[in-house]
């Protein structure tokens, strides 16, 4: 058994050609206490939706997946490389 999981969310949508899919989001994570149980950290809250029995908001814990070396990137860096270097990038002058 490992000791962590990820917690995820499941949204199914049907693609452009008609076929049912499901995407699937990293919402946080979950590790193994010394006493047996699970710590849940969760990095953003699910969305209830409308299930068999109502309306429900399920988290699924499963096992991590193996990530290549781009997603291995810090968080910090794949920002700087979407958005610039940071607040360098901004003109200090306010036109108004």
């Amino acid at each position: 058994m490992t000791d962590r999981l990820d917690a995820v969310v499941a949204r199914e949508y049907t693609d452009r050609d008609g076929n049912k899919k499901t995407q699937w989001t990293k919402i946080g994570s979950a590790w193994a206490t010394k006493s047996g149980g699970w710590s849940i950290t969760l990095e953003a809250l699910p969305l209830p939706s409308m299930g068999e029995r109502g309306l429900e908001t399920r988290i699924i814990l499963m096992v991590p997946k193996a990530r290549d070396d781009h997603q291995r990137q810090p968080a910090r860096q794949q920002e700087q490389s979407m958005y610039g270097s940071g607040p360098a990038d901004f003109d200090d002058e306010i036109p108004f």
